[in-house]
């Protein structure tokens, strides 16, 4: 079986407070080209959430990745804006927007992760809701 060669282009979600912004980057493509796509995007969904905050240029906000321990998100880290799509992030990753307040202050990362419906309704099965193979009545 051949070796899967990487994707040409990367698909990378950026999330904040209620949306996800779908972004595609070929391999060299730095994270500063990644901001200016993403530009575009938030001046639309500031108008439809008014949560997410006004944009006007990409110095309003840095990518972040999420660190994880124990599956559970534990901290951010700021994205280089020089390095590339290549060397920083790999194909379907979230990456989360963090918005610079009015002085320029990195605020903390908004965002509001779905909740699986079908882990909260699940109940164990009791045993009469369980059928299996029973004993033949007697003839």
């Amino acid at each position: 079986m051949p070796i899967k060669q990487p994707p040409k282009v990367f698909q990378i979600l950026a999330k904040t407070h209620r949306a996800t912004v779908f972004l595609n980057a070929p391999h060299p493509t730095t994270i500063a080209a990644l901001k200016s796509q993403a530009l575009s995007a938030l001046s639309q969904f500031s108008d439809i959430y008014g949560d997410v905050p006004k944009v006007t240029t990409i110095d309003d906000f840095e990518f972040c990745r999420a660190t994880r321990q124990y599956g559970k998100i534990v901290a951010f880290d700021v994205l280089e804006t020089m390095s590339t799509v290549r060397e920083t992030l790999s194909n379907w990753e979230v990456i989360y927007f963090r918005f610079r307040n009015e002085h320029g202050k990195l605020q903390d990362v908004q965002v509001e992760q779905p909740v699986d419906e079908d882990d909260e309704q699940q109940d164990p099965l009791s045993p009469a809701d369980v059928k299996g193979k029973r004993k033949a009545p007697p003839t």
